[in-house]
């Protein structure tokens, strides 16, 4: 492939409008789902009690669940919808995220056991929509632009 056919390629790519939309999910997902509260860290400790040792562990956890979940889209969820797997996981994720928080705030259920509950059950989700949302750069790619996908996408990602 040839400097100039590869330019020519690039530019097709980069100007249009399929690409543009996914530059602006991948720049606008972590944004929106990144809000979060200054007070999560004082809520887990002071309020939840939780102990470092719990937090590792359930966290181990959650990445030997979060493998799980890749494995799971592999085997099961590779033809389902995209879009309404994306939506499931996201609408799942912040009504798991709800329900925990909201019991702990209020006094409801005070138990580092319980808060830390969340931190496993969102982890096959979150590998879904990890996946889905990686998926679009094979999608988007050429043969012989990958790299540079890879990179603007990622870098959006991480603006």
């Amino acid at each position: 492939l040839k400097f100039p056919e590869y330019y020519v390629m690039c530019w097709e790519l980069l100007k249009s409008k399929a690409f543009f939309y996914a530059i602006l999910f991948v720049f606008l997902t972590p944004v929106i789902s990144g809000i979060s509260t200054t007070a999560a860290g004082q809520v887990k400790i002071s309020w939840a009690g939780v102990q470092n040792f719990q937090n590792q562990m359930f966290s181990v956890v959650g990445n030997l669940l979060f493998i799980l979940g890749l494995w799971l889209v592999k085997k099961r969820f590779l033809n389902s919808s995209w879009r309404m797997m994306l939506l499931f996981t996201m609408v799942f994720l912040l009504c798991v995220d709800a329900f925990f928080v909201t019991l702990t705030i209020f006094g409801i259920v005070r138990n580092q056991y319980f808060y830390l509950g969340e931190t496993v059950l969102v982890e096959v989700p979150q590998a879904a929509n990890f996946v889905v949302s990686t998926f679009v750069i094979v999608e988007m790619a050429d043969h012989g632009n990958e790299g540079l996908v890879y990179g603007l996408m990622t870098t959006a990602g991480n603006l």
